[in-house]
């Protein structure tokens, strides 16, 4: 049972060196375990008594109010088995990871999954679709006033999807941005055929009505995958690489379809249990 118990505070950040453990005779064991002030010992006792519930044991819990510690008693059938003691202490912090999540080809989805999706925006930020037949997502997005980003794609002349081609005159597209989207959300030109200079030459002329202007490089995409599960293990590898190379700086994107997104969700609120944070792309980049 230490060994699960043990298990449970990992997942919030807790450090093995914050928990000491100890053997008495009236119980099978104590712990007492040192709690930075940013985790609440409540969400804690939650998870240890869902972990506990085919045990049939319960827990009991009395707050400390001069010490502000918190002590549990896990019981069996009125039976004291295990003590344990929260202490908050100001000394110790979890390691923070700040995170981007971007979510592309949203044009899949209905406007009623496009607004639980809307609802989850602490999450992750949408790509406004740019289909001309999802007006209607277009809509929705626009007027729930969440953070979503706007992109457009440079290409090379014969590629006749890219808004911006070479060799073509882009004064109208340019006019048309002016004019058609709002100047407060980001504007992110994806290169995939690195025309650096090209595309330098879009920057400089949409910034004469534009601030909110970034490149690709900004981001990593991790959308090429359509097999869910080596899909969500390359978010949770990606995620983990972050939290060991913190001066990264790059929003994560992804691909998810309305059946795995509760899934999806559930593996970012594993991470967040654990202290990693979760910012719109202004936000994580300090725009605003």
């Amino acid at each position: 049972m230490s060994s699960e118990i043990d298990s449970v505070l990992y997942t919030f950040g807790i450090k093995k060196e914050w928990v000491k453990t100890n053997q008495q005779k009236d119980v099978l064991f104590t712990k007492e375990i040192n709690i930075p002030f940013d985790i609440s010992p409540v969400e804690i006792l939650y998870e240890l008594q869902t972990m506990l519930l085919p045990y049939s044991i319960e827990i009991n819990s009395n707050e400390h109010i001069e010490s502000g510690k918190i002590s549990s008693e896990l019981l069996d059938n009125k039976k004291l088995l295990v003590r344990l003691e929260f202490i908050r202490n100001s000394t110790i912090k979890r390691e923070l990871v700040d995170l981007c999540i971007l979510l592309k080809n949203v044009d899949k989805y209905s406007v009623e999954e496009i607004k639980d999706i809307l609802n989850h925006s602490s999450y992750c930020t949408v790509l406004l679709p740019r289909n001309l037949n999802r007006i209607d997502l277009q809509s929705e997005i626009i007027n729930s006033r969440k953070e979503y980003i706007i992109t457009f794609e440079i290409g090379d002349t014969e590629d006749y999807e890219a808004d911006f081609r070479k060799s073509q005159e882009m004064k109208y597209k340019i006019n048309d941005i002016c004019n058609h989207y709002q100047k407060d959300k980001a504007l992110i030109l994806f290169n995939p055929k690195k025309f650096y200079s090209f595309e330098k030459e879009i920057i400089s002329n949409l910034s004469t009505c534009r601030s909110l202007i970034f490149s690709d490089t900004l981001i990593i995409d991790l959308s090429s995958s359509d097999n869910t599960e080596k899909k969500f293990s390359e978010l949770e590898n990606k995620i983990i690489e972050f939290s060991k190379t913190p001066k990264i700086k790059k929003a994560i994107m992804v691909d998810v379809l309305y059946t795995e997104f509760e899934d999806f969700i559930k593996l970012l609120q594993r991470f967040e249990r654990k202290g990693y944070r979760y910012f719109s792309f202004l936000e994580y980049f300090k725009i605003k």
